[in-house]
């Protein structure tokens, strides 16, 4: 009864964010933040400024206290713990390319950026999934895009991609920029720092320490997610939306739906062995087949985990079914900007996805 209640709870939530994105975009509002961002932002600035608040009780406590031996060792212990949990500036992949390795991918990047009024791309990393994500950090422009999403897409599918992406810069995700995600990753590292580790090693002591400080660190995430709840889902929308107005409303459907088909990922990659295994990228379309053109039993059982997702939330993106039907009443066509195709395009990606598959093979013929 209480599941059945939840449930119902969850999809109207998740029918009502649903309509406030659609009339969002009718009214050309892209950013629009409510009052859970503001109550995020502040408590995203005060978790940040836990570090410094410790290194300066430590400076203020060693200069009263001094000469005292125990007040300098609980100032230093201060400092210390101060200088642990501040912030690190995250870290950039090991491989970018950037526009003189890949002039024809970025000449389509900026073509998209400009149009869509959105920061332009500096650094492109090629992944080995079939995912894609845009991230601010260190003065970068990232865009990672998954080789096998990539090989499955269409030019069409390709494009929508990346405008969805590109999406991401336009309409003020708050959990992917910004004071609310920098306090995000602050939380994962302290909780890495303080949480048991299951050794069964911990004393009681540091049991009783531990315990109540990796329930405080998951309390304020909880808090962040919930209060951007709302924000972040709307802005999944929204970047869809941008999406279909570049590349229009079939293509972002169709780039779903490949999407939706990665979990028979694994399975293709069991089947991956021995010398006879593909090379290069042809491989990596090998494998990449698995999510263009899946049996009909599997296509159905995903379809059929779509409908049922319409009556969950999920944290991070809308119920799959919600965005297709929201793409579906826009019914935006395609632009005339450039598509992710053509022979050049193909050209200079054909290295990183040889790389790619070639890996991969080698690893098969281990096996």
């Amino acid at each position: 009864m209480i599941a059945r209640g939840m449930d119902a709870l969850h999809a109207r939530k998740a029918a009502l964010i649903l309509r406030d994105a659609l009339a969002d975009w009718q009214a050309g509002r892209l950013s629009r933040l409510r009052a859970g961002h503001w109550a995020a932002s502040a408590l995203a600035l005060a978790i940040l400024a836990v570090p410094p608040i410790l290194l300066i009780g430590a400076a203020i406590l060693a200069i009263a206290g001094w000469p005292s031996i125990s007040v300098m060792v609980i100032a230093a212990l201060l400092a210390l713990m101060g200088a642990v949990l501040l912030p690190r500036r995250p870290r950039l992949p090991d491989r970018l390319l950037r526009a003189d390795d890949m002039p024809e991918t970025f000449a389509l990047l900026d073509a998209l950026a400009d149009a869509m009024q959105a920061p332009r791309i500096t650094a492109l990393t090629i992944e080995e999934d079939a995912n894609a994500h845009v991230a601010q950090m260190r003065g970068e422009v990232l865009l990672g895009i998954g080789a096998i999403l990539w090989s499955a897409a269409t030019p069409e599918a390709r494009r929508a991609i990346l405008a969805h992406e590109m999406g991401h810069l336009v309409n003020g995700d708050p959990r992917r920029g910004g004071a609310i995600w920098q306090a995000r990753e602050v939380l994962a590292r302290w909780h890495d720092l303080i949480a048991p580790h299951g050794s069964g090693g911990e004393s009681l002591a540091s049991e009783v320490i531990q315990l109540p400080a990796t329930l405080a660190i998951e309390v304020l995430d909880a808090a962040l997610l919930r209060l951007t709840y709302p924000e972040s889902q709307r802005a999944e929308y929204l970047a869809d939306a941008l999406a279909a107005q570049t590349a229009g409303s079939r293509a972002m459907i169709s780039a779903m739906k490949l999407l939706s088909h990665s979990p028979l990922l694994d399975a293709r990659f069991n089947r991956l062995y021995g010398p006879s295994a593909p090379q290069g990228a042809a491989c990596v379309a090998w494998i990449a087949d698995a999510i263009v053109d899946p049996s009909s039993d599997d296509a159905q059982r995903i379809a059929a985990d779509m409908a049922a997702e319409l009556h969950t939330v999920d944290a991070s993106h809308p119920p799959t079914g919600h965005r297709i039907a929201f793409l579906h009443a826009l019914d935006l066509p395609p632009s005339d900007l450039p598509m992710a195709g053509g022979p050049a395009l193909e050209v200079e990606w054909a290295p990183h996805l040889d790389r790619i598959g070639d890996r991969w093979r080698r690893a098969a013929m281990v096996q």
